[in-house]
């Protein structure tokens, strides 16, 4: 079977590359000091990404439609959770205490994840209620009952993620801070967005197959890696930063 003229197992891969990349960041941040509270649900939010990556390619190693429907399946156990632990992080990352709006959007989003976690665990079809093969060999999944509101979902949350994210980069002065902020927010953007997206696109029958997702994360925790790891466009290290810039410079690396 192909999806957009590459074989199951090229997407199999590619979440495998998704996986060993993931694994390779989780590895890096576990050995930070635990200083920040963000710490734990940054770890907490890569280690779910692992277990979605190995659903991913074990559903594609499925090789045809029944076995890639009743795989995927699984990682909606999961995923839910994990956008919600994205804005949970992107919240604990800019702010030292939330303000009282933002712990109310944190718990509607929290409250939100479990209640499609939930959903979706008793009856799995209200998300995916089945596919079928298109004419190109690729898979299209026919969306269940709560398919649409569940990609409502996760708009909102990325857009609260954006929102974050971008306060914060606008209203520091540090170069240091502004460009890992950038990395963080656009490696964010790619993992989640490419979820979303690939929602989206398998949802219409005209969709190609082609699931964008797998792409996206490998480009945005390639992102999420330089911005943790190098902090900078340059690889300078920490030590160079004038005194005063490293008094701002409150991230992974201080």
């Amino acid at each position: 079977m192909l999806f957009l003229g590459f074989d199951v197992l090229f997407w199999a891969v590619i979440w495998i590359l998704a996986l060993v990349l993931t694994l390779f960041l989780l590895r890096g941040v576990s050995k930070f000091p635990f200083k920040r509270k963000y710490h734990m649900v940054y770890i907490a939010f890569l280690s779910l990404f692992c277990i979605i990556s190995i659903v991913n390619a074990f559903a594609y190693l499925g090789g045809e439609v029944t076995a890639y429907v009743d795989r995927v399946v699984f990682r909606y156990y999961f995923a839910p959770i994990f956008v919600a632990l994205g804005y949970h992080f992107s919240l604990y990352f800019v702010m030292n205490a939330l303000t009282r709006s933002q712990k109310f959007t944190l718990y509607a989003v929290y409250f939100a994840a479990l209640f499609f976690t939930l959903a979706f665990l008793v009856d799995s079809s209200l998300m995916v209620a089945g596919g079928r093969e298109g004419l190109f060999g690729q898979i299209i999944i026919r969306p269940g009952p709560m398919a649409y509101l569940y990609a409502i979902y996760i708009t909102l949350a990325l857009l609260f993620i954006v929102r974050a994210f971008f306060v914060y980069y606008k209203n520091h002065q540090s170069p240091f801070v502004k460009q890992q902020t950038l990395y963080l927010l656009l490696g964010m953007l790619l993992i989640i967005g490419g979820s979303l997206a690939a929602n989206i696109l398998r949802f219409y029958p005209s969709s190609i197959g082609f699931n964008p997702a797998a792409i996206l994360a490998i480009l945005g925790i390639s992102l999420q890696i330089i911005g943790v790891r190098k902090h900078w466009f340059e690889a300078i290290e920490l030590a160079q930063i004038p005194a005063k810039a490293k008094k701002d410079y409150v991230l992974f690396l201080d």
